[in-house]
């Protein structure tokens, strides 16, 4: 677990290499997201400072993507199988409408 003023020097350490090894980074897509420990007593704060890589703030977010996968802060699924599932009756909605014509045979 790091704290925020680890994350914080962590970040300059990056910003302080990336010249060196001539590396650019999109800021719009790095983010940052706050996992609540399961013990809910345990949260001290909610209201943190934004991290920074040189001048550039980072977001904080409750989920996002990656790699093609929903990740919420709460650790659950719910969101990534909620997508497939409307994909699954975009695609089966597409089928239909697009065979919808041919008769039963042809759609055996």
């Amino acid at each position: 677990m790091l704290s925020w003023t680890a994350s914080q020097q962590l970040m300059n350490v990056f910003s302080m290499h990336v010249d060196e090894i001539d590396m650019t980074f999109n800021v719009n897509k790095t983010v940052c997201m706050l996992f609540p420990p399961e013990n809910r007593t345990k949260i001290f704060s909610t209201d943190l400072p934004k991290l920074h890589i040189g001048s550039s703030l980072i977001e904080f977010v409750h989920n996002f993507r990656y790699l093609g996968h929903i990740v919420t802060c709460t650790l659950s699924d719910e969101d990534d199988i909620m997508r497939i599932v409307r994909n699954l009756f975009i695609r089966t909605n597409i089928l239909t409408r697009r065979f919808s014509e041919c008769t039963v045979a042809v759609k055996i």
